[in-house]
C-alpha cells in the first residue's frame, strides 16, 4: 500500500510517485540513519507524492518484529547479495506500481530535513523535460567537499561546483545515495548492470544514461553529507572489499571506457601502487593492486572482461 495523502487531487498528480529502495547490510531498519532521518519526512509531505518503500536486507539473520507503516516492504537475503539486486527488484516492483521515479539509498546517510519535498518540488518541475534521466543531490564531507556527481573526462574526474543547480554538462556521474532516478530512463538502458553487483553500479548506471542521450539534473541546493570508504588512496575496506572494488573498477574501465581510457588507467593503476608502497599501506592493497596491474598489462580486454564476468557468476 502506498502512502497517498489527499488522494482526491487531479488525476495527473501520479507523475510525482516515487518507489525507494534502502539497502541494508548487517543493519537492523531501526539502527539505519537513513531511515531515521527519512521516515519523518514521509509522514509530511503531504498530497505532493504517491510513496512506496521497498527495504532490502543483505545478510539479515532474522526477521525483525519491528513493525512498519504498510508502504514500507521488505526483502531478505541471508547473504551479502550487493546492490544490484536490491535496485533491479526495486525497478521491477516501480513498473508494476506505475512508479515514475526510483529512488536509491544506502543505509547510513544523514539525510537533511528538507531533502524529500526539495527532491519532489524539483521532480515536479522537471517532469516535462523528458530528456532528465535523474536528478541528484551534492554528496558532500563532513569538511563541505563535494564528492558527487562529477564531470568525467578522459582520464579523469572533476566534482561539480558546490550549489550548482541546473543539467550538467557532459559526462555526469553520481553515487547511488539519495538519487532520484526515472524509471522510463532505467527501463531504457535495460535496468541495472548485475555484473557491477556492488562497486561501480553507480558508475555504470550513469554512463549508460549518457551514452543514451539521457541528462542530469544537479541539486546542488540539496547537500548531502556522505562518508566516502575510499578517499586518496587510503582504505577502511576489508581484503576482500578492496579485492571487488578494484576487479570492478578496471572492469567499469573496459565495459563503458575507450583505448584511451584504459591505458589511462592502467597507468593510474601503476601510480598508485606506487603510493601504496610509500605511504606503508596494508599489505593486501598493495598486493591485490600489483595483481591487477599485472593482469590488465597481460590479458587482452575482451579475456579481463570474460574473467570477470565468469567470477561474478560464480559468487
Amino acid at each position: 500500500m502506498s502512502l497517498i495523502v489527499r488522494p482526491d487531487e487531479p488525476a495527473n498528480s501520479d507523475r510525482v510517485s516515487i518507489l525507494a529502495v534502502l539497502v541494508l547490510y548487517r543493519c537492523d531498519l531501526a539502527a539505519s540513519k537513513t531511515w531515521q532521518t527519512l521516515h519523518p519526512q514521509i509522514e509530511s509531505i503531504g498530497g505532493l507524492c504517491t510513496f512506496d518503500l521497498l527495504v532490502c536486507e543483505n545478510e539479515a539473520k532474522s526477521a525483525s518484529e519491528q513493525p512498519v507503516p504498510q508502504w514500507v516492504k521488505i526483502e531478505r537475503r541471508a547473504v551479502n547479495a550487493g546492490l544490484a539486486w536490491a535496485y533491479q527488484l526495486g525497478l521491477q516492483r516501480a513498473r508494476e506500481t506505475g512508479a515514475a521515479w526510483l529512488l536509491t539509498l544506502d543505509q547510513d546517510t544523514g539525510l537533511p530535513d528538507n531533502f524529500l519535498i526539495r527532491l519532489i518540488e524539483q521532480a515536479t518541475g522537471l517532469w516535462q523535460q523528458e530528456e532528465i534521466a535523474a536528478i541528484v543531490p551534492q554528496l558532500v564531507s563532513r569538511t563541505g567537499r563535494v564528492y558527487s556527481p562529477v564531470v568525467a573526462k578522459v582520464g579523469r574526474e572533476r566534482a561539480v561546483r558546490s550549489g550548482y543547480r541546473g543539467v550538467g554538462a557532459g559526462d555526469i556521474r553520481a553515487f547511488n545515495s539519495a538519487a532520484l532516478l526515472r524509471v522510463r530512463w532505467l527501463e531504457l538502458i535495460g535496468g541495472f548492470n548485475q555484473f557491477f553487483w556492488l562497486d561501480y553500479l553507480d558508475h555504470a548506471t550513469f554512463r549508460a544514461f549518457f551514452k543514451a542521450g539521457g541528462r542530469v539534473w544537479i541539486a546542488g541546493d540539496i547537500q548531502v553529507e556522505h562518508h566516502l570508504s575510499l578517499e586518496d588512496g587510503r582504505s577502511s575496506m576489508s581484503k576482500e572489499r578492496f579485492a571487488n572494488f578494484l576487479q570492478a573498477e578496471s572492469a567499469f574501465v573496459d565495459f563503458y571506457g575507450s583505448v584511451a581510457e584504459g591505458w589511462l588507467y592502467t597507468m593510474r593503476l601503476a601510480a598508485r601502487l606506487w603510493n601504496q608502497r610509500r605511504r606503508g599501506d596494508p599489505s593486501h592493497f598493495p598486493q591485490q593492486t600489483r595483481a591487477l596491474l599485472w593482469s590488465r598489462l597481460r590479458l587482452s580486454r575482451k579475456a579481463r572482461l570474460a574473467a570477470w564476468m565468469e567470477s561474478v557468476q560464480q559468487r
